[in-house]
Parts: structure tokens; sequence; C-alpha cells
């Protein structure tokens, strides 16, 4: 959901007037616990809706990359106990994800051949669900999760009244100076080759740089960093789609390996080599928006970010 102006400005406002520490307290707080919550709604409601898988993936992302961010701020046995939580549900989710969206948009339609995959597509992924829900319960014994977001906010909290060198800086200079060394690291990506691999890593790149910028957005007066967003928004979409295609080949592949009915195993070499059509045509599209679109919006925004904000100077971007 979108936040409106005066929310955000108070927001911003609010976030400014405390320290580095104190402002990466709340927000982690925040981010940490909507993850959590996404686990619990996606172990429990997936039949009703695969909507909650989906949103458990990205709140993972979303509180990965806030770890990332403030990890100057971390202490490291907490940074490494979160990452690796987060990690696991990443992985917990994928398999199940990566069914929704073969069953959902791969396998609509009425013909035979659909319908037969898509009974096994289904047992499937009713099995990967038991995964998440393993996850869960163990996450929910003792309520550790939760106890470690409030021990990691007491520390925080606890470091700021230190005044450490992080301290001597404004919440805005340090996230800017954050931000521009992270955007950097963007901007030296190399995308020329145009293979599967390559391409997943810049999605999983453009979404940290996406997620770092509302994080920017949500703790700075910052400018251009709407353009910025949507500019990874775009490229995300595509990638994303790619990405889409790729996963469903897996499954498939994964599938014909143990079709012992002739017909059946026709059909599924067929629905292989639709994706790999598709995936072809998804990698031709995001060569040309990228070289023409895409990719120097991206380098632009940036650039206009820098610019308007001295605070980034050239020496800190490198």
């Amino acid at each position: 959901m979108l936040k409106s102006k005066t929310t955000s400005n108070e927001n911003t406002a609010s976030a400014e007037s405390k320290s580095p520490r104190e402002a990466a307290s709340r927000l982690l707080q925040e981010i940490l616990k909507t993850a959590y919550r996404k686990l619990h709604s996606a172990a429990a409601h997936w039949r009703e809706d695969d909507e909650h898988v989906h949103q458990l993936r990205v709140a993972s992302r979303r509180a990965l990359a806030a770890l990332r961010f403030f990890k100057e701020l971390i202490p490291d046995r907490q940074e490494e106990w979160f990452r690796k939580k987060l990690k696991a549900m990443l992985r917990a989710s994928q398999l199940a994800r990566d069914l929704d969206v073969l069953i959902k948009e791969r396998l609509s339609g009425h013909g035979k051949s659909k319908r037969n995959l898509l009974q096994k597509c289904r047992s499937e992924r009713k099995n990967a669900q038991q995964t998440i829900v393993e996850l869960r319960k163990k996450m929910d014994r003792n309520d550790t999760f939760r106890k470690h977001i409030r021990h990691l906010a007491g520390e925080l909290k606890l470091n700021a009244a230190d005044k450490t060198a992080n301290e001597t800086v404004s919440t805005r200079e340090w996230c800017l100076k954050r931000f521009a060394a992270i955007s950097q690291q963007f901007s030296e990506l190399k995308w020329c080759d145009f293979d599967v691999k390559t391409l997943h890593r810049l999605r999983i790149k453009t979404k940290q740089l996406r997620y770092m910028a509302e994080i920017v957005e949500q703790m700075t007066d910052t400018s251009n960093l709407v353009e910025l967003m949507t500019a990874l928004t775009a490229m995300q979409q595509q990638l994303g789609l790619l990405q889409d295609h790729v996963a469903a080949k897996k499954q498939l592949l994964g599938l014909v390996r143990f079709e012992k009915k002739h017909s059946h195993r026709k059909n599924l070499e067929q629905f292989i080599k639709d994706e790999d059509l598709a995936i072809a045509e998804c990698i031709d599209q995001f060569r040309n928006s990228s070289e023409f679109h895409d990719g120097r919006s991206i380098h632009q925004c940036l650039e206009n970010i820098f610019q308007t904000h001295p605070v980034v100077s050239a020496t800190q971007r490198t």
C-alpha cells in the first residue's frame, strides 16, 4: 500500500530526528515482524490465496536487504542469526511458489494433457506446503524469532547511547553514504552476458537495490527515489517473468523423469519446448530494453540522486 504524503513526511521527520542506530532499530523491528507474520499467513492460509506464499518471499527478501543495509550497525551474531532464518524462509517457500506459478499461469485451460499434469502438480504443491508449516512450528517454539527481534532492538538502542563514530553523523547522512556505496556496486554490475544464471543474479541485485531505496525514502528526504524505484521495478518485472519460465521448465523436467506413460511424456516434452521458446523471447526482450531503456534509466536516476545530494561525494562513492 502507498503511504499518504503527510504520513510519509511525518515518518521521515521522525526517522531523521533519531540517531542511525535508533532509526535502524525501529525500521528493522517493523520489517522483521512483517516477515514473521507472513510466514504464519503462508503456513495457514495458502489454500485460500496463493499470494500469501508470494508475500512471504517478498517480506523475507526485504528483510534480508534491510540486514545488509544496516550491517555496520547490527552485532555480527544477530545479523548472522536473522540472515540464516530469513534464508530458511526463502528456501522453504521456493518450491511452493514455483508450483503456484506453474499451476496458475502455465496450466490453465481445459486440455486433457494439462488436466493430468495439473493433478500431479497439485499433489506436489500439497507436499511442498509441509516444509513451510514445519518451519513455522520451529520458529514458534519458545517464541524464538520475536525474542530475537526484541533483543536486537534493545542492543541497537543501548549502543545508540554510546557516541561512536556512526553516531556523529545524522541519520540522513549515514543512509545516503551507505546507499551510495551499495548503488556504486550495482552500477558496476555487468550484464552483457544474457544467460539465465547471470540474469537471475541481476534480478536479485535489482530487488535488493529497490528495497534499499525504499529504506532510504522512509528515513530521509532524498529526492529522485521514486524515478529510481520505478525503473528498478520495470527491470525486476521483466526479469521476474523470465525466472517464472525458468522455474516452470525446472518443475516440468522433474516431472518428465518419472513419467512412464508415453503420451504424458510427449506432452511434458512439448511443454518444456514451449518454456524454452518463452525463455529465449524474454531474454531478447530484456536485451533490447536494458540497452535502450531500463538499464540507462537506472544509471541516470542514480546519477541524479548523487548530483542532487552533495553529501554523497565522488570519493565516498568509490
